[in-house]
This record gives structure tokens, C-alpha cells and sequence, in this order.
């Protein structure tokens, strides 16, 4: 059958067996040919430069992969597969700013999509988080706060509200920060990191009592208030935290 007398659909479907084994070069043939001969609705061509893309990203050609999903979402600006694609592609390229100007345009348009799927949503989250992981590897925090409160709000996981918690902190904004963490004590996984985070807490501001208190629940051995610090340098991740001044006094 000529490539444009075939449904849409199935030159999809190929283009996925041909993905499906590593047939890279197949797969971007059979789109390539199928977009050149045929005239289709705008949402179709939106579907194959997706796909396009997606075979490009692949193969880590993230310029072409970009300039494929663009091509679809122009065709269908409601594609939210080749948007959320395009961001990732974005990210892959460390163009995370333009990666979170996208999602910020598009916000409306993903407010309206009701019908979004979990893992979609699951995505979506994701990629703010990892757009304000890289904000607060740059000394970011404010923004980093904004990209983790958005994923929270799509995917509720605590670990987000750990990381924007230590936002928090960075920022100086120790009773946000500090409310944040005792909400994730009654979380299994993050329950440590929040009780040494609120250890560090009382450490800086010279409270030797809740300070002792957050960290003889972390480990009995170091009770007294005076080996509070010692206890603090086996936990290295929390070092940035740690202020000199605020060392309680040792006490007999």
C-alpha cells in the first residue's frame, strides 16, 4: 500500500515495532516518507512529529528531537505528550530555563486537561523537580521552591515537601522550613533527614534542649547536648546547614 494511503495509526504502530527493536533508522524512514507523501488533519501531523521526535530523543539527537516536538505542538498545541517530551528534551539539553518558560505558557492549557493520566501527571512532577533540583544546585532556592511546590501539587510525595523544606532553609525562612519538616515526621522516609534537619535547626538558634532532644532520638549514643556536633558531622549532606555560632553551650 502507498505510504499515503495508509491510516495514520499504522504507520504509527510500525514506527513502534521498528522502535521496539532498535531499528532507529526504519523507524524515522517510515515517518519521514509517510509525512513528505500525504496530506493529513493538523492533529495527525501533530501525532507523527511527536513520534519523530520521540525517535529522535532516543538516539540522544535532542536538536532534532526539540525542533520535532516544537513541529507538533504547533500542529496541535493541546499535545500535551509532545510538550511534556519537549520539556524533557529541553532538560536533557540543560536548557532548563526555557525547559520551565514552556511549562510555565502552558500552564493554562494543563490546567484545562481534566482527563490527564497518572503517569502523565507523574511526569510532569518530575520534570519540576528536576528543573528546581538544578535551580538549587545554582543557588536558586526561591525558584527551586516554586518548581518543588508544583510538583508536590501534582504528585503529593513527601520526599518533595523534604526538598522544599531545605529551600526553605537556604532561603533563611527557618519557621516555614521548620513547620515543613515536623509535617514529614510522620513519614518512614524522610523521618530521620526531617528529625536531623530540625536538630540543625535548634543547633543554630543555641537551643541545646530540643536540639539534644531531635538527635538522642536519632541516636541514643549522643545524648549529651555538647557531643550535638558530632553528631551532625557524621550526617555530611547537612554540613551547608551548620552554623559555628550557633553551637550550643557545653553543658555538664
Amino acid at each position: 500500500m502507498p505510504a499515503a494511503c495508509q491510516p495514520t495509526a499504522d504507520v504509527l504502530t510500525q514506527a513502534k515495532l521498528y522502535l521496539s527493536v532498535a531499528r532507529y533508522e526504519l523507524a524515522e524512514r517510515t515517518l519521514l516518507t509517510y509525512l513528505d507523501g500525504s496530506e493529513l488533519p493538523d492533529h495527525e501531523y501533530a501525532d507523527l512529529h511527536n513520534m519523530l521526535g520521540f525517535v529522535y530523543h532516543q538516539q540522544s539527537k535532542f536538536d532534532e528531537a526539540v525542533a520535532q516536538y516544537g513541529l507538533a505542538t504547533e500542529y496541535d498545541p493541546a499535545h500535551l505528550e509532545a510538550l511534556l517530551s519537549h520539556v524533557v528534551c529541553l532538560c536533557d539539553l540543560g536548557e532548563y530555563t526555557a525547559a520551565a518558560q514552556l511549562i510555565t505558557a502552558a500552564q493554562p492549557q494543563i490546567n484545562k486537561a481534566h482527563s490527564l493520566s497518572y503517569l502523565t501527571l507523574w511526569r510532569l512532577a518530575d520534570l519540576h523537580e528536576q528543573t528546581g533540583d538544578e535551580y538549587q544546585k545554582c543557588g536558586l532556592p526561591h525558584r527551586a521552591l516554586t518548581e518543588y511546590q508544583s510538583a508536590y501539587d501534582l504528585s503529593s510525595r513527601a520526599q518533595l515537601k523534604m526538598k522544599m523544606a531545605e529551600s526553605l532553609l537556604a532561603m533563611g525562612s527557618i519557621e516555614r522550613a521548620h513547620k515543613e519538616l515536623s509535617s514529614l515526621l510522620q513519614h518512614p522516609e524522610c523521618y530521620q533527614r526531617a528529625l536531623c534537619l530540625l536538630g540543625i535547626i535548634a543547633y543554630n538558634q543555641g537551643d541545646q534542649i530540643a536540639c539534644a532532644a531531635h538527635w538522642r532520638e536519632l541516636n541514643p549514643d549522643h545524648a549529651p547536648a555538647a557531643e550535638t556536633a558530632a553528631l551532625a558531622g557524621a550526617y555530611k549532606s547537612f554540613a551547608p546547614y551548620l552554623r559555628p555560632e550557633g553551637r550550643p553551650s557545653s553543658t555538664q
